[in-house]
């Protein structure tokens, strides 16, 4: 993982990017400039946002994590409920949707974390954050289970990519950005490795 104290200005400017790109893929009607901008923004940004991934202070990490994403998710779910069950029941009627409204439902949605089922219906973007704390969940896990040794993280992360793939194109059609999000905390500790070594390491990509 990069360790720095100071910002880097090309990533917070490929931040942006995407972020606009994410926005923008929104405003676009199907067709191939949407199917372009849907095929990397959202994963880009995930990339990016693991490049600078550390691991050390463990539990500080993960306790900064949990209020820095998990609780501004809860606090803007729970307002998105609430609006959304006093004029969400109105605003289906009149757009002829089929929406579960109830606040029960999507308290439960709130903790699945997922748009997947009709959840979320309230505040679709906000899946990105659980989403987000999941990922650095399960990378801290799997850099503890290897000892924070580059190579069998790395591979940890091939597997993974390679369940992915699997899982998106023959189960479900989804983009598996955890593993984006993966590769690029281990890649320049990798990089670096393979530089002392004399071993080339290619480009993880989709």
């Amino acid at each position: 993982m990069l360790q720095t104290k100071q910002r880097l200005a090309w990533l917070d400017i490929a931040k942006a990017i995407t972020i606009f790109l994410v926005v923008f893929g929104h405003t676009l009607r199907d067709g191939v400039a949407k199917q372009i901008v849907y095929a990397f923004h959202v994963a880009a940004f995930f990339l990016l946002s693991g490049i600078t991934c550390k691991t050390d202070n463990l539990k500080t990490r993960i306790k900064n994590d949990f209020l820095r994403i998990l609780v501004p998710y809860y606090c803007f779910s729970v307002l998105s409920i609430l609006i959304f069950a006093i004029f969400g029941t109105f605003a289906a009627g009149r757009l002829d949707l089929d929406v579960n409204t109830s606040i029960g439902f999507n308290l439960w949605g709130m903790l699945y974390g997922s748009p997947a089922g009709g959840h979320l219906k309230y505040n679709t973007p906000l899946w990105f954050l659980p989403c987000l704390f999941a990922i650095k969940m399960l990378y801290y896990g799997i850099n503890k289970l290897c000892r924070g040794k580059q190579l069998p993280i790395f591979l940890c992360t091939l597997a993974l990519a390679t369940i992915s793939f699997i899982y998106t194109r023959f189960i479900i059609s989804t983009r598996f950005f955890f593993v984006n999000w993966m590769i690029a905390s281990t890649m320049p500790a990798m990089a670096s490795t393979s530089i002392s070594t004399g071993t080339a390491v290619m480009e993880a990509s989709e």
